[in-house]
């Protein structure tokens, strides 16, 4: 909580420095909104997600229609709305968040990696809409969001996880739009990319923390592949596929590919280099000083080109590997 406060202080002051008509200042207002939303998460003060809601407007009042970042701007405002949503119960958050998060989408090219944060986001906007609303075309609408996430070959390995776990999940509680072997397809595919969930380079608590949010997944695939027919010895070899990712077997996969190292030094190093590119963080140009929108715009389309190659490699090599 320390290291949040003082990120909001700078975060205040780098705003206070700008002037309004700076181009960097719409940037500096939504990592200041960002800033302000997770210590609302931490601390559960209103406040702050006032506050946070408030710059995230003004960053995105800030922002011309056909500047790159303006996407991720929009869902940050679109995410925050529905954050107050739960706390207050206001219906036209709910529906203001649900326009800015089908906005930032469409502002975003279809193979963007961002696109399976926000259509995570926006999936579960949708099922709190379905909770309030009884609407079954909404629940059906957030299942194929999450699912989009999930199948988003470009993003991070985590957020696709967390989108197959939300669909799942929807898919085997509600009766309504109860599918196991959809659910069980979902969890198969998704259990089996868990151990490329986190870095080896990471520290033990930061992977148990990444793994936090995927609790569950494993038990929940031992149990859909029951209902959906499966043998008994395929639900164990997915219950202990997730024990095994949990107790750090496959966390710190240097032992885990000891023998590909052996055999196949090249491939190892390949494999490696290809996983941590896939989970690396996305360049951002919504704010560059010194660059025009168009140079912009191709240096994002050159960056999206570059992550589907390597999300297209990993597949490949896990083929080779497997």
């Amino acid at each position: 909580m320390q290291d949040l406060g003082a990120a909001i202080n700078h975060a205040e002051t780098a705003v206070k420095a700008t002037p309004e008509d700076h181009p960097g200042r719409a940037t500096r207002l939504s990592n200041l909104s960002c800033y302000l939303s997770f210590q609302y998460e931490r601390a559960g003060n209103l406040e702050d997600l006032e506050a946070a809601i408030t710059h995230a407007e003004a960053a995105l009042k800030a922002t011309p229609e056909d500047r790159p970042g303006r996407a991720i701007f929009l869902c940050n405002l679109g995410n925050n709305l529905s954050r107050r949503y739960k706390q207050t119960g206001n219906l036209e958050d709910l529906e203001a968040a649900t326009t800015h998060a089908e906005a930032s989408l469409k502002a975003l090219p279809e193979d963007h990696p961002y696109r399976g944060k926000q259509l995570s986001y926006l999936g579960d906007i949708l099922s709190s809409r379905y909770e309030r609303s009884g609407n079954l075309q909404d629940l059906e609408a957030a299942i194929g969001s999450h699912f989009a996430s999930w199948s988003t070959r470009t993003a991070p390995i985590l957020i696709r996880l967390v989108g197959a776990l939300s669909a799942a999940k929807m898919l085997v509680l509600n009766p309504s739009v109860k599918d196991q072997s959809r659910a069980y397809s979902l969890l198969h595919d998704a259990a089996h990319l868990m151990p490329l969930a986190t870095s080896r380079s990471l520290e033990r608590d930061d992977q148990q923390h990444i793994l936090g949010q995927l609790t569950g997944l494993a038990s929940l695939a031992a149990a859909v592949a029951l209902e959906a027919g499966q043998l008994p010895l395929e639900a164990l070899r997915l219950q202990e596929l997730g024990r095994s990712v949990t107790n750090g077997q496959l966390i710190d996969y240097r032992s885990d590919i000891s023998n590909l190292i052996e055999q196949h030094p090249t491939l190892a190093k390949d494999f490696d280099s290809l996983r941590q590119e896939i989970d690396s963080p996305f360049p951002f140009t919504g704010s560059s000083l010194d660059t025009s929108i168009d140079n912009q715009l191709q240096i994002q389309q050159a960056a999206i080109r570059r992550r589907k190659k390597v999300a297209k490699d990993l597949d490949n090599i896990l083929h080779q590997i497997r």
